[in-house]
């Protein structure tokens, strides 16, 4: 089973304000789940989203060379 993380655990994992994941989330990068009116989101979805963007940079630093 995946574990969940709050939005302060996002946050402080991603060094991004609360403002910036709420964005996040707008933009549809970040899909959260909510438990009984809780916030939450899969552990899996942020490693995925953290590993997307390890590969947009890779892809743009391919670029630069």
């Amino acid at each position: 089973m995946t574990s969940l993380l709050k939005i302060s655990d996002i946050c402080k994992q991603l060094s991004i304000s609360r403002t910036t994941l709420y964005q996040l989330i707008n933009r549809g990068d970040l899909k959260p789940i909510r438990v009984m009116g809780a916030v939450r989101f899969a552990s899996a979805d942020i490693d995925a989203y953290v590993e997307k963007l390890r590969e947009q940079a890779n892809e743009t630093a391919g670029r630069a060379a």
